[in-house]
């Protein structure tokens, strides 16, 4: 095997496929939903859930916008 063989490999490596379009609106939707389905739990008495559904969405987000 020849270097010449590994070069489309390297500038592979050194230039990944740009980015979709469009990423970051499915988490900006999101993002302003959620604030006002914590804000009905908490006015119907299920401050508590509401709770632990913030926090549980603010870690899935962070993971989403991390790309996991």
């Amino acid at each position: 095997m020849d270097t010449r063989d590994d070069f489309p490999l390297w500038e592979a490596e050194l230039h990944p496929p740009a980015e979709e379009p469009g990423r970051g609106q499915g988490i900006l939707a999101v993002a302003i939903v959620l604030p006002f389905a914590f804000a009905a739990l908490v006015l119907v008495g299920q401050a508590p859930l509401a709770i632990a559904a913030f926090a549980i969405s603010v870690l899935i987000l962070v993971l989403w916008y991390a790309g996991m």
